[in-house]
Formats: C-alpha cells, sequence, structure tokens
C-alpha cells in the first residue's frame, strides 16, 4: 500500500514537472514568435551606450517593436560582451549601433576600437543573418563644454577621423553607415549647443535632429 501511495506521489510529481517544461516552451515560443522577424514586421534593436538609452524611442518612432538597449558608460568591449543576451535574443529585423564615445574619453586606441566594432558587425551577420545592420558615425561633442576642467582633452577632429575608418569599414564588410555627425555640428564643427546638455548627451531637440537622420533608414 505504502509502495503505491510512492508511486502515485512519483506520478503526480513528474506530471507537475512535465506541465511547467510545456508551458515553459510554450511561453518561449510566444516570446520568439514576438520578436521574429521573418513575420515581415520591423523588430529593431538600439544597441549602445548612455547616448541610446537616453534616447526615448517610444516617442520618436511608431514602429510597433523597437528594443532599447543602450546601456550607459559601456564601450565597444562592453557591446561584444552582452550581445546575446541584448541582441540575438531579439531574433531583430534591424540592429542600429551606436558605440565609440565612451573608448574616446577613455583614450582606447582608434585601431581598437574599429576592430571592436567591426567584431561587433560580423558577430551579428554571423549569427543573425538576416539582420539589416547600421553603424551610426560616432556623435561630435562640443569642445567647449566637455573639455573645461578635464585633464584629457577630446576633439571633433578625432572624432572626425575614427568615423571616417568606420564608414570604410562598413563598406568592406557591406553594412550601412548612418553618418549623423554631421547633422549636429554648429559653424564650428562642435555638437550644437541647443542640442546637448553638459557638451556629450543629448537633448530632445538633439534627439529630435537624430530621428530626423534615422528615420529614412529604419523606414526602409
Amino acid at each position: 500500500m505504502k509502495r503505491l501511495k510512492f508511486i502515485s506521489k512519483y506520478i503526480i510529481v513528474i506530471t507537475l514537472l512535465c506541465v511547467l517544461l510545456i508551458i515553459s516552451i510554450v511561453f518561449n515560443l510566444i516570446q520568439y514568435s514576438k520578436y521574429d522577424s521573418s513575420n515581415n514586421m520591423k523588430n529593431i534593436v538600439f544597441f549602445g551606450d548612455s547616448i541610446t538609452e537616453q534616447y526615448k524611442l517610444d516617442k520618436f518612432f511608431h514602429e510597433p517593436y523597437i528594443i532599447n538597449k543602450g546601456v550607459g558608460g559601456d564601450k565597444t568591449e562592453d557591446l561584444l560582451e552582452r550581445i546575446e543576451k541584448d541582441v540575438y535574443q531579439y531574433n531583430p529585423s534591424d540592429v542600429i549601433i551606436l558605440v565609440g564615445i565612451n573608448d574616446i574619453l577613455h583614450d582606447i586606441n582608434d585601431d581598437d576600437i574599429l576592430l571592436n566594432i567591426e567584431t561587433i558587425v560580423n558577430d551579428i551577420k554571423l549569427n543573425r543573418p538576416a539582420a539589416n545592420i547600421f553603424v551610426e558615425s560616432i556623435y561630435p561633442i562640443n569642445e567647449k563644454l566637455i573639455n573645461e576642467n578635464k585633464e584629457h582633452k577630446v576633439y571633433n577632429k578625432n572624432i572626425k577621423s575614427i568615423n571616417k575608418e568606420i564608414k570604410q569599414m562598413c563598406l568592406q564588410n557591406g553594412v550601412t553607415y548612418i553618418n549623423v555627425f554631421d547633422s549636429l555640428t554648429d559653424e564650428e564643427g562642435n555638437l550644437k549647443r541647443l542640442y546637448t546638455k553638459e557638451g556629450l548627451h543629448l537633448t530632445n531637440l538633439g534627439y529630435l535632429r537624430v530621428t530626423s537622420v534615422l528615420q529614412e533608414y529604419i523606414n526602409k
């Protein structure tokens, strides 16, 4: 009798585990279908640092699925570390990459920045070959604001130089380069004062200008 009770409890436990497993599988299928780029719906991941993180995408775009995966302080190497959980799992139709300014602020070598961005691009191409990949230029800074009281100075001429290399890398790898830099500068080549909070991050007007540039690519 005790043996029968034990077997009965064992069957109940196994049954519950099977039910939980089925629920988990169904949930994952629902999540996958939600982000399935094969359903002809736009499914866009913005992948970057704090400039992306602070971009209120739902206010500027009207696509049903736009995912903001910007993380403050991230450098190119940080994006490489989180690419699986923050890009691949969403099976994106489009990935818009903006990264590099924190590398520059930390005096990381231009060649290393470029290599990391190229690795990000090629990893996405390999793991999500159906995704359209867009690499934004590194945005300009307002030198007067950002260099005040700083020992390590940053200059737009250096940003323009690496942007030129990023553009060439995109051409060689068959992905789209988006020149946002030139749309944000004033007559002196600085990030326009109206577009920035403190010389680096953008105001709503700045994001509105960025949106006007990106909209052309997102709506294709």
